[in-house]
């Protein structure tokens, strides 16, 4: 039986992130969007699509529109690192919050903010269980 306390949310995990594979041999550091900070800019780029788009309250706005708004804020919150992955000319790129965003805020990156947002809302991978279970391997 697992104890009730191991399904809890992993308060550093949650916010130092967690190595996820993206493609091949790239690795990217995801936090979690629990984060009240995230949610915040989350809420406001919802509000801002829904503006533009003349969406009323209860419709939801695309996602996609929704994501690119919050690039910037998907930088500084969500993604915490990364590893093998170079410009185009073949030399590597150390991490940094300003490299992060203006990665995911080229609208071509489409697939990478909703990988990072994916990654990022999955919430059972940022409990303690999870992480218990990562330091056993």
């Amino acid at each position: 039986m697992a104890k009730i306390s191991k399904f809890r949310r992993d308060p550093e995990r949650a916010v130092s992130g967690r190595w996820c594979r993206y493609r091949e041999d790239v690795e990217v550091a995801v936090a979690s969007t629990t984060q009240e900070e995230w949610k915040s800019e989350f809420r406001r780029a919802v509000k801002k699509v829904r503006q533009e788009q003349a969406l009323t309250a209860a419709d939801d706005p695309p996602l996609g529109e929704v994501l690119l708004k919050c690039a910037p804020a998907m930088a500084k919150w969500l993604v915490k690192g990364w590893k093998n992955i170079e410009d185009d000319s073949g030399a590597p790129v150390p991490f940094s919050i300003e490299k992060a965003s203006e990665y995911l805020s080229h609208p071509d990156a489409h697939e990478f903010r909703e990988w990072v947002y994916v990654r990022s809302s999955e919430y059972a991978e940022f409990q303690i269980a999870a992480r218990d279970a990562e330091a056993k391997n």
